[in-house]
Order: C-alpha cells, then sequence, then structure tokens
C-alpha cells in the first residue's frame, strides 16, 4: 500500500486532501478525498467532502468492485462549556456506471469526551 496526504490552514479555513492504493494480490484498490471546512463562529463549522472509493481498479461489473462517489455538506456544532460535537451532513453516493442505484442519506453524529 501507498499513499499521501497534504493539509493547509489559514484562519478559519482547512483543506485536507488524501490518496492511497493498495494491490492485493490480484487486485488493485485506488481511494482518495478532499474536505475543506470553514469556521463561521468557533463553535459552528461547515464542511464539504468529497469521497472516491474503487474496490478493484480493473472492473466495473457488480456491487462488490464499482466505483463509490460520495459528495458530503454539512456542518459541526461544538457548544460552549461541554465536551460535546454534534454533526449534521447529507450524502449523495453514487456509483460508476450506475450499477447500485444512487442513494441519499441525512447523517447525524453526537460524539462526546470525559
Amino acid at each position: 500500500r501507498v499513499g499521501g496526504d497534504i493539509e493547509y490552514r489559514r484562519g478559519p479555513l482547512m483543506l485536507r486532501s488524501e490518496i492511497m492504493h493498495g494491490q492485493d494480490g490480484a487486485i488493485a484498490r485506488l481511494g482518495y478525498y478532499a474536505l475543506g471546512t470553514f469556521a463561521i463562529r468557533p463553535t459552528v463549522k461547515a464542511v464539504a467532502r468529497f469521497d472516491a472509493w474503487d474496490p478493484d481498479t480493473h472492473k466495473e461489473a457488480t456491487s462488490a468492485d464499482v466505483t463509490e462517489l460520495d459528495y458530503l455538506l454539512g456542518a459541526s456544532w461544538f457548544p460552549p462549556q461541554t465536551r460535546l460535537k454534534l454533526q449534521f451532513a447529507g450524502v449523495r453516493r453514487t456509483y460508476a456506471d450506475r450499477i447500485t442505484p444512487a442513494v441519499t442519506q441525512a447523517l447525524l453524529n453526537v460524539q462526546a469526551s470525559w
């Protein structure tokens, strides 16, 4: 496996990207993403992310080997004076050659630490 990543931060902006390639016997795999966040306020961040995952770069025939592309838009909220993180996002998942139907999801995540 081989990969690389890069990150840029300036003020309220953060940009990050990563790519990963792997070889498992005869199967070559490829994944990458690009992520951007912008701190609207100290406790609120807007988030956008693009993900791509190809579990077999030589095939696009079944749901097990088709390339998946995800488009995410969301926000994170860090309530003041707590150790909570609340995240909400909408995700559109699409698949190459429409082998698997596209899906739209709403995600809600709550994290706590102590």
